[in-house]
């Protein structure tokens, strides 16, 4: 037997219960998140079944905020979204769980949890925590029982949310919807309807709107449709149809200049493809109300103008 075969025969039978102890406890947390994850959609599943009613609102809260960002699309969007969904509207929520649930859903673990990841299951948290707080302040609009100090938080936050979110994913194989851009647009638009809102943050908003079309993305899942809600809500606390048209021409004064910079580039196609489907979406939209018809001509020059450059017509 060589020196020190023993010795080295004992160290790696160590290392090898060490290596299983750590697995086996890696192994027994998983199941137990497992379960409370099971546990959790037991219980929402019974609400379900009760129209959403029950007794224990409080508790069953805790946990799905808690969960609210699950990688496991039936639980986050089907379960606990839902739920959240009708306790707001059936006003089955106490002031107190509604400030709880809009003051956690805006704070940096949950919001802004990560913010600036990638590709990463961080996305169902911030966005899922944008749609809970959107909840909130629309029910809070019909008669401002929360603090002012908390409405003017999230306003603040969902134009911030907005402009530093750079997942721009929209539906995740396996994983269900993450939307963040979509869904952000509807905590901004929820916090423009808000009484509190107030009218000099209308430019801070359209910079919002603005940041999603300079950010690197090809949206595919009705992103500029919901981003409209935000214009048509501006529009309803005072945006004027000289600022809308301002505000067209700022963003195609932006792809016409990287138009000159890169030319017929894979960059400048897909903006151009984010802007145009944004102005096609916009043009009809406002036209619903036959109260826009100035900025309608203003985007009808802008589509034809790139028409003609792009085909060469």
């Amino acid at each position: 037997m060589k020196a020190g075969s023993g010795v080295q025969k004992n160290f790696t039978t160590i290392t090898l219960i060490m290596k299983f102890t750590a697995c086996s406890h890696m192994s027994g947390r998983n199941n137990q998140n497992r379960g409370f994850a099971m546990d959790l959609k037991s219980r929402l599943q019974d609400f379900k079944k009760n129209d959403y009613e029950g007794n224990d609102y409080e508790i069953v809260m805790d946990e799905m905020i808690e969960n609210i960002g699950h990688p496991d699309p039936e639980l986050r969007d089907q379960l606990i979204y839902t739920t959240f969904y009708w306790w707001v509207e059936k006003g089955l929520l106490s002031d107190h769980s509604l400030r709880k649930l809009l003051s956690v859903s805006l704070d940096d673990s949950h919001l802004f949890y990560k913010i600036g990841e990638r590709s990463t299951d961080t996305v169902f948290t911030r966005s899922f925590s944008s749609l809970a707080a959107a909840l909130v302040l629309r029910k809070d609009a019909e008669n401002q029982g929360l603090p002012e100090e908390l409405i003017s938080e999230g306003i603040n936050k969902s134009i911030q949310y907005l402009k530093e979110e750079r997942d721009t994913r929209g539906y995740v194989h396996g994983k269900g919807w993450a939307h963040s851009i979509a869904h952000g647009a509807d905590l901004l638009a929820a916090s423009i309807g808000h009484p509190y809102f107030p009218s000099e943050k209308i430019a801070a908003c359209l910079e919002a709107v603005k940041s999603c079309y300079q950010k690197e993305a090809i949206y595919m899942d009705d992103e500029d449709e919901r981003l409209i809600f935000v214009i048509e809500a501006l529009l309803q606390k005072g945006l004027t149809q000289q600022q809308l048209m301002e505000w067209v021409q700022s963003m195609n004064d932006h792809l016409k200049k990287q138009f000159k910079e890169t030319g017929y580039s894979v960059p400048f196609f897909k903006k151009k493809k984010n802007f145009l489907d944004l102005l096609k979406s916009l043009y009809f939209r406002l036209g619903y109300s036959q109260k826009s018809k100035k900025v309608q001509k203003e985007i009808s020059v802008v589509l034809e103008q790139w028409h003609r450059t792009i085909y060469r017509i």
